[in-house]
């Protein structure tokens, strides 16, 4: 390997590390051995003293390699930091993102050096995590006359549906006529039918369960967009057998919405709404630590039992790996509710 053929010196990137090593412990840990990992070190330009600063670790010093998760925690144990106050950050899903997310850590994917300025730049607190007000989001969707439409999407257990909710509750507050849309609505089978389905497909092999498992094919999206230009065009919607999580998950609801004159904010909530964006007027990414997201749904179904609640989790966390990984970019705004406090996720100037 001869890395000096191929890495120059990045005088930025040195001194984005330099200052994010002032204020927080870092490791660069590589699945070369950690002597190369220095030597590259090197030839971008980083000295012995900023060298000595961050923890630099390889298989040969931590006993693993990526994407074997404890390779993250070997790591997280050499800073000396509980993982679940980590964030990873790298060039690849497979090997730097779902990993470290099984341990509880964050992860951020970058496309190249700028990316990866930009992030530690973040993490330094030159841009800062911004409280938002529901109500000023509201009042800037609402066009008088007109049916807009925003998609809160995220993550199980990230709290898409109270801030949906709450949204909605202070569209009430202020008069502007709004209607919380769920893509839940569009689910094709009832959750007991999903069940039972998911478990013939289990009992009929591992690729069969694969592909009944990809959420993607849970909902009507085609109905869903339907309904969503309906009521773009400021018509009524009436849905009928509509999924019903009041009465056990059973297709037994309805949804009537009629756009009044004065128009209205149609809330679109759903995991899977972020890829829908030419049909809204704005994606609301909504995101809160891998942990919190974990708890927050175990304990919501805690009432199938532990077994099922781990494996319904497990299920969900392979789609929405796959999902976002495709689709991230779709939202304009980001917010965090790890806290239960909505705020402002500093977005990177990259596309």
């Amino acid at each position: 390997c001869h890395p000096e053929d191929f890495i120059e010196p990045n005088p930025k990137l040195v001194d984005a590390l330099r200052e994010a090593a002032d204020v927080m412990p870092i490791a660069i840990a590589t699945n070369s051995p950690s002597d190369l990992g220095k030597r590259i070190l090197g030839l971008l330009g980083v000295d012995d003293e900023l060298m000595a600063q961050m923890t630099i670790v390889g298989p040969d010093t931590i006993g693993v390699s990526k994407p074997d998760p404890m390779f993250f925690e070997r790591v997280a144990v050499a800073l000396g930091v509980d993982p679940e106050a980590c964030i990873a950050m790298g060039d690849d899903y497979v090997n730097d993102a779902f990993p470290p997310v099984e341990l509880g850590m964050g992860a951020a994917v970058v496309n190249g050096p700028d990316q990866a300025i930009e992030l530690l730049r973040l993490a330094t607190d030159e841009a800062q995590f911004e409280p938002i007000d529901l109500s000023d989001l509201a009042q800037d969707d609402y066009r008088p006359g007109e049916v807009s439409i925003v998609a809160f999407t995220g993550r199980a257990g990230a709290g898409k549906t109270t801030t949906a909710q709450e949204y909605k509750r202070r569209c009430d507050q202020m008069g502007i006529p709004a209607a919380i849309l769920s893509l839940d609505s569009f689910f094709k089978l009832s959750s007991k039918g999903r069940k039972a389905w998911l478990a013939e497909g289990e009992a009929l092999g591992p690729e069969e369960y694969s592909r009944r498992a990809d959420q993607m094919s849970w909902w009507d999206f085609e109905a869903a967009v339907d309904a969503l230009e309906t009521l773009r065009r400021g018509e009524p919607v009436h849905l009928t057998n509509v999924y019903n999580r009041a009465d056990g998950g059973e297709l037994t609801g309805e949804v009537t919405i009629v756009p009044p004159p004065e128009g209205m904010v149609i809330i679109f909530e759903g995991v899977a709404s972020a890829h829908l964006s030419g049909h809204v007027d704005r994606v609301v990414a909504i995101n809160a630590h891998p942990k919190v997201r974990k708890d927050r749904l175990l304990e919501r179904d805690k009432h199938r039992g532990e077994k099922e609640a781990r494996k319904r989790f497990e299920v969900t966390q392979g789609f929405e790996n796959r999902y976002f990984q495709k689709h991230a970019a779709a939202a304009h705004l980001v917010l965090d509710n790890t806290n239960g406090s909505l705020f402002r996720v500093p977005q990177l100037s990259f596309t």
